[in-house]
């Protein structure tokens, strides 16, 4: 150790003034001890009249002096629990991306945005919202639940397809998240958490198109508008990106149409909304380095209405169907297959879906009851159970699923949320039966409460048991 103490005293010192600049430049500072110094600069800048014939400011004109106009804003009403809340009685930690900060961030989909998100992991299989997995806490990616507008969007197949949602950046309004098993409040598969896209149709008419274009070929071009017939609203979005890819079978193409429609009327309104997307990608090292050369084609259809009354008892029915189709291909273009490989993985998953909720207000706080029914279908050349015939694949000529299951599942639920003061609670309950599971009802209970310290810090306990089904890929 001394020597080592008096080798170091030895070392020449050098005092480091300005960059070499050359790619040996480095190397000069190897066994030496290179000295550098920092120099602190404050600026103070002045903004000087640019015309002296200007007008001089007086104190009837300061600006510093004007009035200031105070403005109500409606608090945000957020699905945190069963019956909407106000975000400030929220009793559960919920996280909101208000259309302001979507609008002013330097990105131009999705899956971007929810990167800086704290509490989510995203994990990006390529650019430009291409094919993503979303987790929350820790959870993983078939243990979140995936909304749109309230309509569960999780794929019965697998979880890789659940945020193939069929919307641009530009159409949407708000995204809640909402953090801890959901269960008893959104039903099966909230495991981890429960995200909740919203959009919004605008009163008028307006028009908002954008393109761009970059290296490797890339293109993309969109269009969002809201138009207004008496008391319908009206929003529809377009989206297409295409590439050819930073590196080899990287490029992708994705097309996506949205419509969202709201009618209002005196005691409610009726909701519609559709959207249908087509992506095709390289899926080069996304499942696995072994075979770079696969590929994926996903289309996505749904559509949903939904009946919102107001009144002393509050009413939402809703009714919803999505279709997600897939062809997966190990060797691309079914070039250079080894004999094993007999043909690509297809599949296609037919979901139909209802539910019913009510709730009242009372003095003494909130009364919620629900039901959900979910039907979901898969036919496959993989997954599931032998079919007593052969059915075509759509849009495949001479290929046919021989595979394929069906299950539906049935929930019931309860809640009661009261205000007592700075208290907030919410206790509620899922009943759950699933048909692949056999007869029995399963019960997941779960307790909130946050309680107001002061109007900057709030204290939150949550207690809820929780489940999710298993995809068709799982089984």
């Amino acid at each position: 150790m001394k020597n080592a103490r008096f080798l170091h005293r030895q070392r020449p010192v050098v005092t480091f003034r300005k960059w070499g600049r050359k790619g040996y430049s480095a190397f000069a500072s190897m066994h030496r001890i290179v000295r550098i110094g920092t120099l602190s600069v404050a600026y103070l800048i002045f903004a000087l009249p640019s015309n002296a014939n200007h007008t001089r400011m007086t104190a009837t004109t300061d600006t510093v002096a004007a009035p200031i106009k105070e403005v109500a804003m409606d608090e945000v009403v957020v699905s945190a629990q069963r019956a909407p809340v106000a975000f400030s009685q929220t009793a559960r930690i919920v996280q909101i991306i208000r259309k302001e900060e979507i609008s002013q961030a330097p990105l131009h989909d999705l899956q971007d945005l929810l990167k800086f998100v704290s509490g989510l992991d995203i994990r990006q299989r390529g650019n430009n919202g291409v094919q993503s997995d979303l987790a929350i806490r820790g959870s993983s990616f078939d243990q979140v639940l995936i909304l749109l507008n309230g309509i569960p969007f999780n794929d019965p197949q697998t979880g890789h397809h659940n945020l193939n949602l069929p919307i641009s950046l530009d159409a949407i309004d708000r995204i809640e998240i909402l953090e801890g098993a959901a269960s008893r409040i959104f039903g099966p598969n909230a495991f981890g958490g429960a995200i909740n896209i919203l959009t919004q149709p605008e009163n008028g008419q307006n028009l908002k198109a954008r393109i761009s274009s970059g290296q490797n070929q890339f293109l993309e071009a969109a269009a969002n508008s809201n138009f207004t017939f008496g008391n319908v609203s009206n929003r529809l979005s377009v989206d297409y990106k295409k590439s050819n890819g930073a590196s080899q079978n990287t490029d992708f193409e994705i097309r996506s149409a949205f419509y969202h429609g709201q009618w209002r009327f005196d005691g409610g309104r009726v909701e519609l909304q559709g959207g249908a997307s087509d992506r095709g990608y390289g899926a080069n090292d996304f499942y696995t380095p072994v075979y770079p050369s696969q590929y994926e084609r996903v289309n996505n259809s749904f559509a949903s209405f939904k009946v919102i009354s107001d009144g002393f008892l509050h009413l939402n029915s809703t009714f919803y169907w999505r279709r997600n189709q897939d062809r997966f291909e190990l060797f691309r273009d079914g070039t250079n297959t080894p004999s094993w490989y007999k043909d690509h993985n297809y599949h296609l998953t037919d979901t139909y879906g209802s539910s019913l909720n009510s709730w009242i207000s009372t003095s003494i706080g909130k009364f919620d009851v629900g039901f959900d029914l979910r039907n979901e279908n898969i036919w496959s050349t993989v997954l599931g159970r032998a079919l007593d015939k052969p059915m075509d694949i759509p849009g495949e000529s001479g290929k046919y699923f021989t595979l394929g299951d069906n299950r539906t599942n049935f929930s019931l639920t309860g809640e009661y949320t009261a205000n007592l003061g700075n208290l907030m609670l919410s206790a509620g309950f899922l009943a759950n039966h699933n048909t692949y599971m056999g007869r029995k009802w399963s019960l997941y209970p779960g307790l909130d409460a946050a309680l107001m310290m002061t109007k900057s810090l709030k204290l939150y306990t949550s207690v809820n048991s929780s489940l999710r089904i298993p995809t068709f890929t799982d089984l």
